[in-house]
């Protein structure tokens, strides 16, 4: 994985030009093979490269975040997270749960570590 964020003493941010690079790199690997002379450039499948490697940073940034919270103020998010975590069951009835479930779940056990 790819160090797409950034630490500095003003605080975290995103390394544009990393994310950049990393999409491109996964663009070269899927799509060309490393050879670009022989493929004609696809928009779309770049586009999609780059969304994910800017999911990928924002989850660095989010656990970069939780990572600099002192003790007290990560138990007080665990215990928010946890309330949101009983909240998804009151939701309505078309509304799937399990994919914000899971994402709750995966905030509390870094929480816990």
């Amino acid at each position: 994985m790819r160090i797409l964020v950034t630490t500095s003493p003003a605080g975290h941010s995103y390394d544009t030009a990393a994310i950049m690079r990393a999409a491109w790199a996964a663009y070269d690997r899927v799509n060309c093979g490393g050879d670009r002379k022989r493929f004609k450039f696809n928009r779309v499948f770049f586009a999609q490269m780059l969304a994910a490697m800017w999911k990928q940073a924002r989850e660095q940034m989010e656990t970069a975040k939780l990572a600099a919270l002192p003790v007290g103020d990560k138990a007080t998010r665990r215990t928010e997270l946890q309330n949101q975590l009983t909240r998804l069951n009151y939701l309505p009835v078309g509304m799937n749960a399990s994919r914000r479930a899971a994402v709750l779940k995966d905030k509390i056990s870094q929480l816990a570590a």
